[in-house]
């Protein structure tokens, strides 16, 4: 073996841990990438007496939220989808007539994503007991979204785990 190959082979090894190197960097930039816009979707619920009391969805997550698909369940038994039709006949079969807002497959719910999906503007508790009890207790809503990368399955649902100890906020 001459100088000439000893150099060469040097170069080659060199070349390689350096391609090694940038490929391991740019998976790990690629990573880094992912996980900086990762929405995350939450529901909260809100009660106010005279005021809005309702389910909220908020994008709490640094990226917008792409939803995949979405299921609405009412005392166990799935109705649908959380879109306009499932839910109209939803709010038909109610004794007031809940406001609501409505997802469709691929919209995309930017960050900082604040609204109230199914709601009573002036809520009273004597008169609309049966509203909190329907979010609370029989309603199930549960959205499947993927940041704006893809094939993630992320998904969050309605029900709470813990007991009916929500303070009531004073009306704004």
């Amino acid at each position: 073996m001459d100088a000439n190959t000893i150099t060469a082979i040097c170069a080659t090894g060199i070349a390689v841990a350096s391609l090694a190197v940038s490929v391991s960097q740019t998976r790990a930039v690629q990573e880094h990438n992912r996980r900086s816009i990762r929405p995350f979707l939450q529901f909260e619920y809100q009660r106010r007496t005279n005021g809005e009391t309702g389910l909220r969805l908020r994008n709490v997550g640094l990226g917008p939220a792409v939803v995949t698909g979405t299921t609405l369940t009412l005392d166990g038994e799935d109705l649908g989808s959380w879109e306009e039709p499932t839910v109209n006949k939803l709010r038909r079969s109610l004794r007031g007539r809940p406001r609501a807002r409505t997802l469709r497959l691929g919209m995309a719910i930017p960050t900082g994503y604040d609204e109230l999906l199914l709601h009573l503007d002036n809520y009273d508790r004597n008169r609309d007991e049966w509203f909190w009890d329907l979010i609370r207790r029989r309603l199930l809503v549960q959205v499947h979204y993927d940041s704006i990368y893809g094939g993630e399955q992320f998904s969050a649902r309605s029900d709470n785990p813990y007991d009916d100890q929500l303070s009531e906020s004073p009306a704004p």
